[in-house]
């Protein structure tokens, strides 16, 4: 009887804490896909916040650029790893954004980043800007045509560049789209898609574009 009675006890103490545990298991587990909406939702309307530069911050880089065709390396004060260091501008789809060094979430969440593993505008070779698809950054990029204009100002010039193509690739053939040793100066734009999803992003939208102008950096010298 005295061990019928401690199992007894036992099981009160014991059960209630485990019944309880699987509950809150089950919740999580059925909450899951609404919380992963809910912050994808939070996660647009924080970033429809994100400002354009302002007047100040686009001439510190127009009165600082090279007029020149060419200019060398050692003359250029290249940014680190989360520094702004150009703006970029599409007037086809009304885009003007702040240009950040770095790919990372950080950098993504205050405007355009070009991923560090990319040349430089000017270096010969392509450089890969990356962008959220919310509204003020690469939000509209899937209405760039043919023919379009990509201007990026640095401190050290101005680069003008032609959209060629656009593609839709999935998210496993994106880095086969995407070459990194071109021996042409090109630039490469990217953002997720399909555009306006609460859901995950299993596809990429690429926008290639052609060098029109801008000084080339001499390597080296």
């Amino acid at each position: 009887m005295i061990k019928r009675a401690t199992k007894k006890k036992i099981g009160f103490f014991v059960m209630p804490p485990i019944f309880a545990a699987s509950f809150c298991l089950i919740v999580l587990l059925c909450l899951a896909p609404v919380y992963k909406i809910g912050a994808n939702i939070y996660s647009l309307l924080l970033l429809e916040n994100d400002v354009t530069f302002g007047e100040n911050e686009k001439s510190v880089f127009f009165e600082n650029t090279n007029t020149g065709d060419t200019i060398k390396s050692s003359r250029i004060v290249y940014p680190k790893i989360g520094e702004q260091f150009g703006l970029i501008e599409i007037g086809s789809i009304g885009l003007q954004q702040n240009l950040f060094f770095g790919d990372s979430p950080n950098n993504l969440s205050r405007g355009v980043a070009q991923f560090a593993g990319s040349s430089f505008p000017g270096e010969g070779s392509t450089c890969l800007l990356a962008g959220h698809n919310t509204k003020n950054i690469f939000g509209r990029l899937s209405e760039v045509k043919e023919g379009d204009l990509v201007q990026i100002t640095t401190n050290y010039g101005v680069y003008v560049y032609k959209v060629t193509t656009t593609a839709v690739v999935s998210e496993a053939e994106a880095e086969n789209a995407i070459s990194l040793d071109s021996k042409v100066e090109n630039l490469v734009l990217y953002t997720c898609y399909p555009f306006n999803s609460l859901g995950r992003y299993s596809q990429r939208f690429i926008v290639y574009c052609e060098y029109v102008s801008g000084p080339q950096v001499l390597l080296g010298q």
